[in-house]
């Protein structure tokens, strides 16, 4: 997000459903530090996201979420889980955090 300013899509749902990752706040730190070597650091952290759902039944829009809530929420709606779908083709994410990033 910070590196192209494009929203991220995450597969919401442990797969079964996908979100938008519109913003974030709370940054602390540099995300474009790197060390000796020119590889990134990663010495960066952010308070919380700013989630955008496409059902209009979840009225999600712009709502603030926090990192310890999208991390370990019993709210499962809000809660980023590893993908868990058995019927996709792409058995690789299986358990896997998926998101899909903007490259340009």
């Amino acid at each position: 997000m910070v590196a192209h300013r494009k929203p991220v899509g995450i597969l919401a749902w442990a797969g079964k459903h996908a979100q938008m990752v519109v913003g974030y706040y709370g940054l602390s730190g540099d995300p474009f530090a790197t060390d000796k070597a020119g590889k990134f650091t990663n010495a960066f952290t952010v308070a919380g996201f700013y989630l955008a759902d496409p059902l209009r039944s979840q009225a999600l829009v712009n709502a603030r979420v926090s990192y310890a809530t999208l991390k370990s929420s019993n709210n499962l709606k809000l809660r980023f889980r590893p993908y868990l779908e058995k019927d996709s083709p792409y058995d690789e994410w299986y358990g896997k955090f998926v998101i899909i990033a903007p490259i340009r």
